[in-house]
């Protein structure tokens, strides 16, 4: 990312990440990009819920890539100082089925790099 700051509100499902979003929206207005959660996208477009493990790999894949893309593309396009993400790309870990190790070499990332 260029130069704004990413912060990703983070939190199990219904636990009111959408709400304070939109909260610090109303209140710091043109300062707060919002980077909408990339799961619900990919799900509501129709992304399949399918439970094996390489499935949920390639679920956790997906979400992560488009995650990144959609901070990328907010940062360029809003240019607000401060992006707010509706999840984060380390929240994948939670949802892999495999270790957390396994999850940063299979997306040839660290969690230095997402932090």
């Amino acid at each position: 990312m260029n130069t704004a700051v990413c912060l990703a509100i983070t939190g199990g499902p219904s636990g009111g990440k959408t709400t304070l979003l939109d909260t610090l929206k109303k209140e710091l207005g043109s300062q707060v990009s919002l980077v909408p959660e990339a799961a619900s996208i990919l799900y509501r477009g129709g992304y399949p819920r399918l439970k094996s493990l390489e499935a949920r790999k390639h679920t956790q894949r997906a979400i992560y890539y488009v995650q990144r893309e959609l901070e990328l593309l907010i940062e360029i396009e809003k240019k607000a100082p401060l992006l707010l993400c509706d999840r984060g790309s380390l929240d994948g870990i939670a949802y892999w089925p495999l270790s957390e190790t396994d999850f940063m070499n299979e997306l040839q990332t660290t969690r230095e790099k997402e932090l």
